[in-house]
């Protein structure tokens, strides 16, 4: 990594080459977010992208080689359900809280953003939740393999219900 602190600018900065081409980054409080902003520059130059629905299929495969099927088929589930036909397949390091929160609004609606086929049924709020908690538990699965940097369901105000 080639993050370092400018004294004259009063932050963290990134600078590499890549073929035969400067890349200089703005100024960043901390060091951790240039070195984000660092790997996503560098990802988007590569051209390494790796969309959600990868990401959940690689944790599915963890669940199989740990033998917990049963939690597998209940995230597949939920994934094929109430997530992928409410949220744009992008990059996983490009998600952001407003996505998320847009996709439980949609979900909420029953508005799907892909095609689906299958029925779109009432989702109570207790239901959005429960959807956002186990994507964010995805997001840090690929966090903690190296997939991506940051979760965005962590920013995610729960939605309130009411008990029966």
């Amino acid at each position: 990594m080639t993050v370092y602190y400018d004294k004259a600018a009063g932050g963290f900065k990134y600078h590499f080459q890549y073929k035969k081409k400067e890349y200089k980054s703005k100024k960043f409080r901390t060091r951790k977010q240039a070195e984000m902003a660092e790997r996503r520059k560098k990802k988007e130059l590569n051209g390494d992208i790796l969309p959600l629905s990868r990401l959940v299929d690689l944790r599915l495969k963890d669940y199989e080689f740990h033998d917990q099927y049963q939690t597998r088929t209940k995230m597949e589930q939920m994934y094929r359900c109430r997530v992928q036909p409410f949220i744009e397949d992008k990059d996983v390091c490009l998600y952001t809280s407003q996505d998320i929160e847009n996709m439980a609004v949609r979900l909420k609606m029953k508005k799907p953003v892909n095609p689906y086929e299958g029925e779109i049924k009432d989702q109570s709020n207790y239901s959005v939740n429960y959807t956002v908690a186990r994507l964010g538990s995805i997001f840090n699965w690929g966090i903690r393999h190296g997939y991506c940097q940051d979760n965005p369901c962590i920013t995610f105000e729960k939605l309130k219900y009411t008990k029966p």
